[in-house]
């Protein structure tokens, strides 16, 4: 993750102004370590582009983060900048349906909201996460960093896998490969 922060103004937007922008790459790449990197606020404003979640439960994770800019001393501007919504009931059909006749063999999470959605699926389909892994013996659950590992079992989900390496998504596959030929 890279994030572009003005420094040096609290009161003039970015754009209208001829400033260098420093760029802050946390050394761990979450909210927390992004938080650490910015240090104290000192009451300056931050812009913060979090989604809008629509027909699922916002993920304790943004409010945490705005929470935590707001302790060091920041004042967090919310800013809704995309959308993150459940994609209903045939979202997860793909787990329950055999088609093809095979089974699932990897279910790689990248969000807490992905796993809330596909379990908001099942349960509209009624089908139980349990079921599944009964249908799909020896299926491995990734997550895709610590952050999204603590929200799918945070809604019961076991994760077999977490990268750690997830400032893209080459850690996840990298940390499935190890975990599949350890």
């Amino acid at each position: 993750m890279v994030y572009l922060v003005d420094l040096r103004s609290n009161t003039v937007p970015y754009w209208s102004l001829s400033v260098r922008l420093r760029v802050l790459s946390p050394r761990i790449s979450t909210p927390a370590g992004l938080v650490e990197e910015l240090g104290l606020g000192g009451g300056r404003r931050v812009l913060c582009p979090v989604p809008v979640v629509v027909e699922l439960e916002e993920p304790p994770v943004v409010p945490n983060f705005i929470q935590d800019l707001s302790s060091n001393g920041w004042v967090a501007m919310r800013v809704d900048a995309y959308e993150t919504q459940w994609m209903g009931v045939e979202c997860a059909k793909a787990m329950v349906q055999r088609d093809n006749g095979g089974v699932v063999d990897a279910v790689v999470f990248t969000s807490t909201g992905e796993v809330e959605g596909m379990l908001k699926s099942l349960r509209a389909m009624g089908v139980y996460w349990g079921k599944v892994v009964e249908r799909n013996p020896g299926v491995v659950v990734a997550a895709h960093g610590p952050v999204t590992a603590a929200g799918v079992e945070r809604l019961g989900v076991r994760v077999d896998v977490v990268s750690r390496k997830f400032g893209s998504f080459e850690g996840v596959v990298d940390a499935l490969d190890e975990f599949w030929n350890d």
